[in-house]
């Protein structure tokens, strides 16, 4: 369960944060879409993309669904290996609507960061809302602030490596000040992919 968690870490960057599917070709990167159906997303990674594993092996892929495979395969074969794979560079990258290279690990923190800057919620969340901890614990927050709970609680469980749940249904209000009921997680996602 450790290392599932521990390749979704890896990969979270690459799959979830500021990111869309990678330009398929030369011609849609002309375009000016970035391969992206009407906007321009703030960092997109260009495939194939080659990490080195924990034993100097490579694993490259042409998408995320065929790394996280790969690794998947690696950590099942390695059992032993708790290290954290790296990425290969030179990699080539969308950075706001253009091609850029970046070159380590430096330069990669330093465009997520601005992308991090440039990403504005549409959305926040109306409390009191409640998560259910991995030991079927619940933590209630009343306001922004009282979310440190959910940190301290895993300070005080250093070994547990699953992520809490939102307790559904939660309501969201959005900027121009439309309240919604979400109900379920696929039904967040959704209103967060509607964000981007």
């Amino acid at each position: 369960m450790k290392r599932l968690f521990f390749i979704g870490v890896v990969l979270a960057g690459i799959l979830f944060s500021c990111q869309e599917k990678a330009p398929n070709n030369d011609e849609q990167l002309k375009a000016g879409d970035a391969g992206v159906k009407s906007d321009v997303r703030c960092l997109e990674m260009v495939y194939p993309l080659t990490y080195i594993m924990p034993d100097g092996s490579t694993i490259t892929g042409n998408d995320g669904k065929e790394i996280k495979l790969a690794m998947k395969r690696w950590y099942r074969a390695n059992p032993g290996s708790k290290e954290r794979p790296t990425l290969q560079y030179p990699v080539d990258v969308i950075f706001k609507g253009r091609p850029m290279t970046i070159n380590n690990v430096e330069e990669m923190k330093r465009v997520r960061e601005a992308c991090k800057k440039d990403r504005k919620p549409c959305f926040e969340f109306i409390y009191p809302i409640t998560y259910i901890m991995p030991d079927g614990s619940t933590i209630t927050c009343n306001n922004r602030r009282e979310l440190i709970a959910v940190r301290m609680w895993y300070r005080e469980n250093p070994g547990v490596t699953e992520k809490p749940t939102l307790q559904f249904p939660v309501d969201i209000k959005y900027k121009d000040g439309t309240i919604k009921t979400i109900h379920n997680q696929e039904e967040m996602k959704r209103a967060r992919a509607a964000c981007k």
